[in-house]
């Protein structure tokens, strides 16, 4: 079975603020700001293997589930009273800080969900892939574009088998641009704020074990990370005014504390129960 979704375009406007620039009016767009116009959106393919199929082995490597997901340009205005007032409105509409903490159902440990009567059902894996061109995020300062940035080509994988899960991303190039310097290229080093330094920003793994099965390392959990070097280019007035930005979000604290609540009150099952990890952590220094 093979079924596949493509979305051409994806646009928010922006009506909290009351009189924002047309520059700006868009808080979420797949078009301008450098992307690519003629390229969809969104595709997503999701694509069911009958174990009997002669292509089951060779071409879906015995995965039955595979789901791929490719995701074009999307550039995202961060604008403070519009963020936080989104913010808000999510807590508040889809959490409920009040709720009395939810108790351990019984048959939902791990090893239980294991215990199935099917043994085929517990070698049955999905893989998820998704590939991001790039993503950016425009510093929108009362009216007046702060800075830009910018991800491009990530990579990410999710393996699941039985009851072990493996995620993997790799994140390609890291750029943080000053746009109120216009009288200098985008490629000046006078504009660029941070750069990555190497091929590739970040390589990251997390995966999970069965504690039942013969390959059980010893450990529930391993975290795999490896990083280049971020290239700053420091110059004072630019992050002056990026790091004065970023304090005036001193209200999300008050948000991120409700939210931290609520989490907490939902988190009483997973405390329940202790695991052991592992981490495996290599970061370059970074070049100022």
């Amino acid at each position: 079975m093979v079924a596949e979704v493509i979305l051409k375009s994806l646009n928010v406007d922006d009506y909290i603020d009351e009189d924002p620039s047309p520059e700006f009016k868009k808080i979420i767009s797949s078009r301008g700001f450098g992307a690519k116009e003629d390229k969809d959106l969104f595709n997503v393919k999701f694509v069911k293997v009958n174990n009997d199929s002669p292509e089951f082995h060779s071409t879906y490597e015995g995965i039955a589930t595979n789901l791929d997901v490719s995701i074009s340009t999307l550039n995202v205005i961060v604008t403070r009273k519009t963020l936080l007032t989104l913010l808000d409105f999510v807590l508040v509409t889809f959490t409920n800080p009040d709720a009395a903490p939810a108790k351990p159902i019984e048959g939902t440990d791990a090893s239980k969900d294991m215990e199935v009567e099917n043994p085929s059902q517990s070698s049955d894996r999905i893989r998820i892939k998704v590939d991001m061109e790039s993503i950016a995020l425009i510093l929108n300062n009362d009216g007046i574009r702060l800075a830009t940035l910018s991800l491009t080509t990530a990579d990410v994988g999710i393996f699941l088998v039985g009851g072990a899960m493996r995620i993997g991303a790799r994140l390609g190039n890291l750029s943080l641009l000053d746009d109120i310097n216009q009288g200098a290229a985008e490629d000046s080093s006078l504009r660029q704020l941070i750069s990555i330094q190497g091929d590739e920003l970040a390589d990251f793994r997390y995966q999970t074990f069965d504690a039942k099965s013969s390959e059980y390392p010893g450990y529930d959990a391993k975290v795999y990370l490896r990083s280049g070097s971020l290239k700053v280019n420091f110059m004072e007035e630019p992050f002056r005014k990026i790091i004065n930005f970023l304090v005036k979000f001193g209200k999300m604290q008050a948000i991120f504390n409700a939210a931290r609540q609520a989490a907490a009150n939902q988190a009483t099952q997973m405390q329940e129960s202790t695991s052991k990890m592992h981490f495996d952590v290599l970061i370059k220094t970074p070049i100022i």
